[in-house]
């Protein structure tokens, strides 16, 4: 566990909690008790980031529940993100406004506010917008201004924008571009697998650029390079569906979990260690729904990797996974939208 460094939201642990599965179905759903738990298992092991929303359906209450267990002092130390411009009622509540106008951004972050038991969010990220619908919310009366209204009134932070990065690294370019715009959420975008944040146009030059916060999901890529046998982790939650139309990517991903074994080495800790060694990366958001996975998380990232385990893990794979190509990603072959 450590404390992410410069360009960082606060000073945020690495790696963070998210919240995706505490208190949702798209990766197969936790009963109350071990979502709660989940949380304080996180706390506990020092972690101080948790990352969470409306979309993820019971996880701003859970969260809440968890933090209402805890000390003061302990509850207070914590940094807490959440995000804005969901539609999914009863778990988003934006007053029957437009979620993208600032009157419905308002009613979204005091929501948020009742929801997980807080007065402030540290962090506010609006939530996977089109570019059409990016510039409805910056354009003035727009969200934007809402967000704005509520940093000035305390309740939120840092305003920040989660999507993901390929093919929509326009959409961080243009989001920085406004004065207040502080962090970015890149989702699948930077792990072993898929690399398109860390490109020359991708979200973190552009991030780097303007000294921003990049909040970086996904480097399991939604379990496949967790450290479990990849071929059971996509059968977990809606990836079942895409098994056959990613079999490419899930066949290196089950050749580098074995190329680990061999070594007494978790594909977790390369996966997550990986991310981690970016410099742009402020903190890597990890999607937890047992306090096994968190314990899993922790003892990866404090995994000692050798530097001639990452030469020769770049020599055995850096080649083919150069030569993946955007057909063997699941959001441009279904064509929908990253969970983030």
């Amino acid at each position: 566990m450590r404390v992410a460094a410069a360009g960082a939201p606060d000073q945020v642990t690495f790696p963070a909690l998210g919240g995706v599965g505490l208190g949702s179905e798209f990766y197969g759903g936790v009963d109350e008790t071990t979502g709660v738990d989940t949380v304080l298992t996180a706390v506990g092991r020092g972690i101080n980031f948790i990352d969470t929303a409306p979309l993820y359906q019971h996880s701003e209450r859970r969260v809440g529940l968890a933090l209402s267990q805890l000390e003061p002092a302990v509850k207070d130390s914590l940094i807490i993100a959440s995000k804005v411009a969901d539609e999914c009622a009863p778990f988003s509540d934006n007053g029957g406004h437009d979620a993208l106008s600032a009157a419905g951004v308002r009613c979204s972050i005091e929501n948020s506010l009742r929801a997980i038991g807080i007065e402030h969010l540290h962090v506010c990220l609006i939530h996977d917008l089109t570019p059409a619908e990016l510039e409805d919310f910056l354009a003035e009366g727009g969200g934007m201004d809402g967000l704005r209204q509520a940093k000035a009134e305390g309740l939120i932070g840092h305003i920040g924008l989660g999507t993901h990065d390929k093919p929509h690294a326009p959409l961080h370019r243009r989001f920085l571009e406004d004065p207040d715009a502080e962090v970015l959420l890149t989702v699948n975008d930077y792990n072993i697998l898929r690399r398109y944040a860390g490109d020359d146009t991708g979200a973190f030059a552009a991030a780097q650029a303007k000294n921003a916060g990049v909040m970086n999901a996904g480097v399991f890529y939604m379990g496949l390079l967790s450290g479990i046998d990849p071929r059971e982790s996509y059968s977990m939650g809606f990836k079942g569906d895409l098994t056959e139309e990613m079999a490419r990517t899930i066949d290196i991903a089950s050749r580098q979990w074995a190329w680990c074994n061999e070594r007494g080495l978790n594909l977790g800790a390369l996966a997550l260690q990986w991310a981690m060694k970016n410099e742009a990366v402020s903190t890597c958001i990890v999607g937890c729904r047992t306090p096994e996975e968190v314990n899993g998380v922790c003892d990866n990232a404090a995994a000692v990797v050798s530097d001639e385990i990452w030469t020769e893990f770049a020599a055995e794979f850096d080649e083919e996974i150069g030569l993946l190509t955007e057909a063997d990603h699941w959001w441009y072959v279904r064509g929908e939208t990253v969970l983030s």
